[in-house]
């Protein structure tokens, strides 16, 4: 369906535009009535290749309705490819109108207007959606910075452990 509001509402973009599906397709034929063209990728475990992948992509299109922590956006993000998502499986990731976009669960209309405007953006070294602020906003999930947050959190615990005595 978004495929679908993409040709209706942004054809000249629609056009230029070509999907590549990464991941296991459960069901046979399930992408043939696609509005766009595409090429189905299959799983792919080999990080170089990802890499090379989200980086190569102008956006991470993630439709996911229930990821737990969505890994695919933040790998797209620590190459400098923005991401695009529903709200309900990328608020702690996605930080809206400065590294991608959440659009409203099930708004199609919507979500393929942001697509449209991130295919259709001039790149630029600085400023929302650039690689290197799509990069920063990645930083906050490596691990020396989950270390140093994890750290606090065990000295907050031991402070109030300790003065509780």
């Amino acid at each position: 369906e978004i495929a679908q509001q993409l040709q209706l509402r942004h054809p000249e973009i629609a056009e230029h535009t070509t999907l590549l599906l990464v991941g296991g397709i459960r069901r046979a034929g399930y992408f043939d009535g696609l509005a766009l063209p595409h090429i189905a990728l299959g799983s792919i475990r080999d990080r170089a290749q990802l890499a090379s992948l989200y980086t190569a992509s102008d956006v991470l299109i993630s439709t996911s309705l229930y990821d737990t922590f969505g890994q695919t956006l933040v790998e797209a993000l620590s190459v400098g490819t923005p991401a695009l998502s529903f709200r309900c499986s990328g608020p702690d990731i996605i930080l809206d109108g400065v590294n991608g976009y959440l659009v409203p669960t099930y708004d199609t209309a919507v979500y393929a207007d942001r697509l449209a405007t991130l295919l259709g953006r001039e790149r630029d070294d600085a400023g929302a959606f650039s690689p290197r602020t799509c990069r920063e906003s990645a930083q906050r999930f490596g691990a020396p910075a989950v270390a140093s947050r994890l750290v606090e959190l065990y000295r907050t615990a031991l402070d109030r452990d300790s003065s509780a005595e």
